[in-house]
């Protein structure tokens, strides 16, 4: 099945910290797009698309580079530690010095800064739940971002891997949005902001303590910073945004012990972008093996259609498949992406 979505693109807010959400337990998000398989990367070709998924990881981004349409941010970012959220300033975000460098991926809960915590059930944060303790350290990281100019005329996307508690954005001093959840990963929508070819400044606010530590206290080390890799990436005006892909059997299939069973494969693909109102806008979707050995594909599926792969039967043994993605302008050309 394919489904329509509304693209949404960030609007930069003139306030600093815009209410507090690092205190409000009711706070999960702002100006967020919703999230995507781990991995997912837009590619130019089904061969680059494959390339891009061998050894993704949200560690070293994997074998996203590949992809013209993925830039990493990872590496030295300027860098200072303050002692809670309202000491940002706004030479934090623009021209002003920082005080040190910061590696990303990484914590600045180490050695020399300060030490992690380990913690079980309500001892990472003092008081009443969901207090936030005012000693709240709380990291700023800044650095240049240079927006391909080929990327013009697509959508330009940030990528925060992960964040601990939570990561407030802002672009050329202006607040983008944030999000919580400290293991997942957080994605603003910046094609409205930046200008293809010209440099930008962003900076990413981590507060150590939020109200979202409350229910994410359960028996792990607490380390601060920025812990996944961060990235640009583009995808074209019109894109799949995600697929949601459900595995099971052919009713009726023999089960017997050493012998093949006929699977099927339900693809849900969600579109977005201008196609969807437009005429002659297709999607495909291809399952095929690592080596790249076709196993199914439903192609030039209409949108928005109903669509459902023909069985699949793996052959012996422990395959491991994955599912390539396209959604195709009406002259036929489009993004691919890989999922799993």
């Amino acid at each position: 099945m394919i489904g329509i979505g509304s693209a949404r693109s960030a609007v930069a807010s003139p306030s600093l910290l815009a209410g507090s959400p690092w205190k409000d337990p009711g706070a999960l998000s702002l100006n967020r797009l919703p999230v995507r398989p781990a991995g997912w990367v837009t590619c130019p070709d089904i061969r680059t698309a494959r390339a891009a998924s061998a050894g993704a990881s949200e560690r070293d981004g994997g074998g996203r580079s590949e992809s013209p349409w993925w830039m990493s941010l990872d590496g030295e970012w300027d860098f200072e530690l303050l002692a809670r959220p309202e000491a940002l300033k706004a030479t934090h975000l623009g021209a002003g010095a920082l005080a040190s460098i910061a590696t990303v991926p990484g914590a600045w809960t180490t050695p020399g800064a300060r030490t992690a915590d380990l913690h079980q059930r309500r001892d990472a944060v003092r008081g009443r739940t969901p207090a936030v303790p005012e000693d709240n350290p709380t990291a700023v990281y800044r650095r240049t971002i240079d927006v391909p100019a080929d990327w013009a005329g697509r959508r330009v996307v940030l990528h925060v891997g992960s964040a601990e508690s939570m990561a407030m954005v802002y672009l050329d001093g202006a607040y983008v949005g944030f999000g919580t959840d400290s293991r997942l990963s957080c994605e603003f929508d910046l094609t409205s902001l930046v200008q293809p070819g010209r440099s930008h400044t962003l900076a990413v606010v981590v507060p150590r303590w939020s109200a979202g530590t409350w229910l994410e206290d359960q028996d792990q080390w607490f380390h601060g910073g920025l812990q996944r890799s961060v990235a640009l990436y583009s995808t074209a005006a019109t894109h799949v945004a995600t697929a949601k892909i459900t595995g099971g059997l052919v009713a009726g299939a023999p089960r017997r012990a050493g012998t093949p069973v006929t699977g099927i494969l339900d693809v849900d693909l969600l579109v977005e972008g201008p196609g969807c109102t437009e005429a002659g806008w297709t999607a495909a979707v291809r399952v095929e093996t690592l080596r790249g050995r076709e196993l199914a594909s439903s192609t030039d599926l209409e949108v928005p259609p109903l669509g459902r792969l023909r069985p699949v039967r793996p052959t012996r043994g422990r395959d491991v498949h994955r599912v390539g993605t396209c959604a195709n302008t009406p002259g036929g050309a489009g993004d691919h992406a890989v999922v799993g």
